[in-house]
């Protein structure tokens, strides 16, 4: 049946519409893909993208961990993948979505072809495939990228290993070695280490099948390409082994990890429960006491049928090594529970390596549907023969899936199945339900669906394998449909509202605000649905905090050992100066001082410093620019100081001054100081890598002599084809490289021409009026100045969550004065939502991109859009507002005579509260509206927010909130706040809709001049 086998890319396409079925809420941007790949493999990407789309190397990331070498991290810079996307588009979440299809369909043609090796029959290897792209591993790793990409590559790697032991052809040398780069670069470290031992356990077993047949000379070069196929990818991993040897030394986790983690989270025995009904898995953790993510290894019901089935037929030598190794492996997978792991970990290299037991499980999965193919492929070929066995294997299966569903009936309860009540959230009703309910229903569908495969051995004659086909892809679907919303992706969460949250974030790399602490931006400071973790490299804001195993030496002793030396640290800007150097000692009660500025660093390192250091009030540090990698400041100063950039000290960081060389020395266990002479000065902090550079290129330089090699044995006797596929190969990196890294026109420069273009179209524009989001207002005044503009300029940063306010206030200052024409300026700044609410009453008359750094738009006063507008200032009673006439306050009104009070006594302000279907809105809105909600507030905000909310019922369908903490202060006097939403489709005639302020005990708020707006439509400025 091999002869015919219908063409590769026809399978591969089958392969692509089934994983879209399977996983059409990711495959059509229904839901969001959750946790790991959002709160890893997004950030890592965005940024290795932001740095590539700019024309800067990734070689730091500065905004977590307060910087570190991502180039070290061997995940996140040197897979193609992450060049290819990060310099034609850059990324977001989006692409992830057609990542995940195209993984998992690539993965099922891998697993296609590695079955030819194990099945005669070309359909077996299909239903392999099949198997594979729709088993538990991925299922339940559909939020972890790393271990997807992981287990894309193996079936390739395995497929081409094995051709290399039977064929012994040098070209199966070089594609194995392609995919053993794809494999390390892109895929998790643990996957490709165990299959390091299956392919070594392979090649020695064919090895002895050679010698025992006295054929030492094809022994001898099966040798010879195997130590070549060493040396090329050893060769192509160049860039891999570099960063690794120079990052040792400052990880400690390269050195091992315990025995202990190395058992965390392992495919626990009661884990095996996936084998029959996965969906019973996503429920209680604690009980199979590892993660939902890794306690699923289904491999399709009938699947395992054909796998017992093939145990009672013929086996290859081949396919027995793969058994034994699954079997080990799935011992290992156990953990604690079996002492094989633990085996593992004391006497074989790389095993003390990792953690997460369970990924040995994946050894276990990809034997069982290989010799399921094989057992699948001896059905095909005498299909009379096997009827009875797998007649009696399906009884023994049903027998236990009938146990396990008396089991779960007996232990659900005697109460009504959660799962049968009412669906008011989709959400809720998920999660709501039992363990026990899900063994019950699982059972019962899978009891179901093996007499349907009982009846067509049984009854079917012919046609019978397509009819078993869409049995098993119907069956491992609706398996996959059934654990999609716990493990793959988020219930209620839209792609298209976090590509547009990801669109608002600052673009490039914006300068960090000389006023804002360091401590004050974190992940929850930056946060948005979904994405919660490492956020800060979205808002290209510096933080120590992050959410990354990968940390330096420095960091880790400073967060876990020295905790208040790191909030005091942190209370300081980026760059600051100081006057203070003490040695450190770990008896220092660090926050007993109260200067943020003094340093602590080491004995030897104070006897270098010459003479007495002291600040000055008249001395002063701006920083000019802040980019990956390079931070360069002005600093005029009366008197020796110590300039201290809050990044992390590596090997490669070198300060100028002047252009001249100084020292640096570690300060606080990781930053970086310099000592700066009297004087005006420009420092300059720049990493550099060399070696990096070098290596990368020698990868590069290998992976492409490589694929030249097999493009020309792919079009052999078209030669002129062959060639102009070779020179493109070569020609279109270097040229994509050159547009994005232009020595001519470095960032620096095109950062300053994108000013100098702003300020010559609002100069040239007429306007009198223009307000400034930009990163760097003295920059923005010096080429308005050059450029002759003469009108009105207001400068504001929404890095700074107080300056929405007051660009609030000056928008309706301006809009009381009668202004009838505006500039608005966009640069190396946040956007924000609710500043294009407000401006909705503007027309765009023209909209200018300064290469994707921003923009300039000149608009006119226009139509109102407001569909409806509510206002409360406390003075009346409102229609549609209702609250407590106790918590109005006579003694601080913003307007009027009263305010609302919200405080402990009273936690919840005057709410507007609007039902479209009781005539308090003349009428529903058609499609999507967005809705502003404006307030004034004074006083204690700690632990109030701003809500606009949808209620069906009882039921919050939407939410949209503001944190008011940190937007003022007890002290000062009263600031404007706003918050903007857009709701779905959905809105029902009897949805409700809600703003309100909600404090806490902490709160001590008075809220004044409360409005509410009704936008018609959905729109964006940006």
């Amino acid at each position: 049946m091999m002869r015919n086998r219908p063409p590769t890319y026809r399978v591969y396409l089958v392969f692509l519409a089934v994983t879209a079925l399977a996983y059409w809420q990711v495959a059509l941007l229904q839901n969001s893909l959750k946790w790991d790949v959002m709160d890893c493999y997004l950030p890592w990407r965005y940024h290795v993208g932001e740095c590539l789309q700019n024309g800067i190397f990734p070689f730091w990331n500065p905004y977590t961990h307060c910087g570190y070498p991502i180039h070290a991290d061997l995940r996140s810079v040197w897979y193609p993948e992450a060049f290819v996307i990060g310099l034609s588009t850059g990324y977001t979440n989006l692409h992830l979505h057609f990542l995940f299809v195209f993984y998992l369909s690539l993965a099922g043609l891998g697993m296609y072809l590695l079955s030819t090796h194990f099945a005669r029959d070309w359909r077996a290897s299909f239903m392999a495939g099949c198997a594979y792209l729709l088993s538990g591993f991925f299922t339940g790793h559909g939020q972890e990228m790393f271990g997807i990409i992981a287990a894309t590559w193996i079936p390739f790697v395995l497929y081409y290993y094995i051709r290399l032991l039977k064929y012994r052809q040098f070209d199966d040398v070089l594609r194995t070695s392609v995919f053993v780069f794809l494999l390390v670069t892109g895929g998790y470290q643990a996957l490709w280490a165990i299959l390091f031992y299956l392919l070594l356990a392979v090649f020695i077993v064919r090895m002895i099948r050679l010698l025992r047949l006295r054929r030492a000379r094809e022994a001898v070069q099966l040798l010879k390409l195997n130590v070549l196929l060493l040396l090329i990818s050893v060769l192509s991993l160049t860039v891999i082994a570099v960063s690794y040897f120079q990052v040792a030394p400052h990880l400690g986790r390269l050195s091992g990890v315990s025995l202990e983690d190395a058992w965390f989270m392992p495919f626990s025995p009661r884990s095996a429960l996936s084998f029959l009904i996965p969906f019973a898995t996503v429920k209680d953790a604690a009980w199979y006491d590892t993660d939902l993510s890794m306690n699923n290894a289904y491999a399709g019901l009938i699947v395992l049928v054909f796998f017992v089935f093939s145990l009672f037929r013929k086996r290859s030598s081949l396919l027995n090594t793969f058994l034994v190794f699954g079997l080990i492996a799935l011992l290992a997978s156990f953990g604690r529970y079996t002492p094989v792991r633990s085996m593992l970990f004391h006497t074989l290299p790389m095993m003390d390596l990792f953690r997460h037991s369970s990924f040995f499980s994946y050894f276990a999965l990809l034997a069982i549907i290989l010799s399921a193919a094989a057992g699948f492929s001896s059905f095909l070929k005498h299909p009379h023969e096997g009827r009875r066995l797998l007649f009696r294997i399906s009884l023994v299966t049903g027998a236990g899936l009938l146990i396990l569903f008396i089991y779960g009936l007996m232990n659900a309860g005697p109460g009504p199945f959660l799962f049968l009540g009412k669906i008011v959230s989709f959400r809720e009703w998920l999660m709501q339900p039992t363990r026990y309910e899900h063994v019950v229903i699982h059972a019962s569908i899978q009891i179901f669906l093996l007499s349907l495969f009982a009846i067509l051995i049984s009854k079917c004659k012919r046609r019978i394998y397509p009819a078993l086909m869409l049995l098993i892809i119907l069956e491992m679907t609706l398996a996959v449909q059934l654990n999609t919303y716990y493990t793959v992706v988020s219930a209620g969460v839209r792609p298209m509202d976090l590509a547009a949250n990801l669109k608002q974030r600052a673009p490039a790399f914006p300068l960090p605000q000389a006023d804002i602490p360091v401590s004050e931006h974190t992940d929850a400071s930056t946060s948005y649905s979904v994405l919660w973790r490492n956020t800060t490299i979205y808002s290209k804001v510096v933080s120590f905090g992050g959410f990354n195993s990968f940390r330096l030496e420095g960091c880790v002793s400073l967060a876990d050992s020295f905790p208040q030396l790191a909030e005091k640290v942190l209370r300081n800007p980026v760059i600051f100066l100081s006057d203070s150097l003490k040695p450190f000692s770990p008896e220092i009660d660090f926050a007993a001082s109260g200067d943020n500025s003094i340093l602590y660093t080491e004995g030897d390192v104070l006897k270098t410093i010459p003479g007495q250091l002291q600040k000055s009030t008249d001395d002063s540090i701006r920083l000019t620019d802040f980019y990956p990698g390079f931070a360069s400041a002005e600093v005029s100063l009366k008197n020796p100081v110590a300039i201290t950039l809050l990044q992390a000290w590596y090997p490669g960081w070198k300060v100028l001054i002047d252009g001249n060389e100084a020292e640096i020395f570690v300060s606080d266990r990781m930053f970086m100081s310099v000592l700066c002479g009297p004087g005006n000065h420009r420092v300059e902090f720049v990493y550099s890598n060399t070696l990096i550079i070098a290596a990368f290129l020698v990868s590069v330089i290998v992976i492409l002599l490589i694929l030249s090699r097999l493009i020309a044995v792919s079009f052999r006797g078209r030669k002129k084809l062959a060639v102009a596929a070779i020179a493109f190969l070569w020609i279109m990196p270097v040229a994509v490289f050159l547009i994005r890294f232009n020595p001519s026109e470095p960032y620096s420069v095109k950062k300053e021409k994108a000013y100098r273009d702003a300020a010559q179209k609002v100069a040239g524009s007429g306007v009198k009026h223009a307000v400034f989001n930009t990163d760097n207002e003295l920059l923005m005044r010096k080429y308005l100045g050059e450029a002759g503009f003469k009108g009105e300029g207001y400068f504001y940063n929404l890095t700074r969550r107080t300056d929405i306010s007051l660009m609030l206030d000056y928008l309706d200052s301006i809009d009381k004065q009668g202004v009838e024409n505006l500039a608005r300026v966009s640069l190396f700044a946040p956007f924000s939502f609710e500043e294009a609410c407000v401006l909705s009453s503007w027309d765009c008359i023209s909209e200018e991109n300064l290469n994707d750094f921003g923009n300039v738009s000149l608009l006119n006063k226009g139509g109102d859009r407001r569909f409806y507008e509510t206002f409360n200032d406390f003075e009346q009673a409102v229609p549609g507002w209702n609250g407590h006439v106790e918590a109005l306050d006579s003694l601080n009104p913003f307007s009027g005579r009263f305010s609302n009070r919200i405080d402990g006594d009273s936690p919840g302000s005057y709410a507007c509260r609007l039902k479209f279907g009781e005539g308090t809105v003349p009428g529903l809105p058609e499609g999507r509206i967005t809705v502003l909600a404006r307030v004034r507030v004074r006083g204690n905000a700690e632990g109030a927010s701003l809500i606009i909310q949808k209620r069906r019922g009882n039921l919050a369908v939407e939410t949209f909130p503001l944190p008011l903490g940190g937007l003022t202060k007890q002290t000062d006097g009263w600031v404007q706040v706003a918050k903007a939403g857009t709701f779905g489709k959905d809105f029902l005639p009897d949805d409700e809709l809600i703003a309100y302020i909600w404090g806490s005990e902490k709160t001590k708020l008075y809220a004044d001049d409360f409005s509410l707006e009704i936008i018609s439509g959905e729109f964006c400025r940006k």
